[in-house]
């Protein structure tokens, strides 16, 4: 599945268990992957996001204030994606192909997030300020100043 990922965008996949670890959450929900594509500083999707006021610690916070923290830190080993987080990983692929990108960068990342909507992603961005389809447009606007994915 992650064939077309561009490295930066694997690295926000993989880095994404790091971030559910961290609030003691035991599955990768799509907020998580939110939460990662902002800490990712050399994606478009963290510019997107900075560009509205969300940064990695203020999505930290609205997740934190709409799912809690857990008791502990989750165990090692590799943690299971929801439904919804998988349905925004293969969106992310199909937003690439329907905009016409052989390759899927931070951005599309970012797109798949948005089109699933799962995993309370709506009322963390609510909680931050913005909405899914402010963010799409934002994404879009992007493509025009920048002919590369990340």
């Amino acid at each position: 599945m992650f064939e077309r990922f561009t490295e930066v965008a694997r690295h926000v996949v993989v880095n994404t268990q790091q971030v559910a670890r961290d609030l003691g959450h035991t599955e990768i929900a799509s907020h998580h992957m939110l939460w990662g594509l902002a800490r990712e500083r050399d994606g478009m999707a963290a510019r997107v996001l900075g560009a509205r006021g969300l940064d990695a610690p203020k999505i930290s916070e609205a997740i934190v204030a709409r799912f809690g923290r857990g008791p502990e830190p989750a165990a090692t080993g590799m943690m299971p994606f929801t439904p919804a987080a998988k349905r925004s990983l293969e969106a992310a692929s199909e937003q690439a192909t329907e905009l016409g990108h052989g390759i899927v960068g931070t951005e599309h990342v970012l797109l798949g997030v948005l089109a699933v909507a799962g995993d309370g992603v709506g009322e963390v961005l609510a909680q931050a300020g913005t909405s899914a389809g402010e963010l799409r447009e934002d994404v879009l606007r992007a493509f025009g100043d920048s002919g590369t994915s990340r």
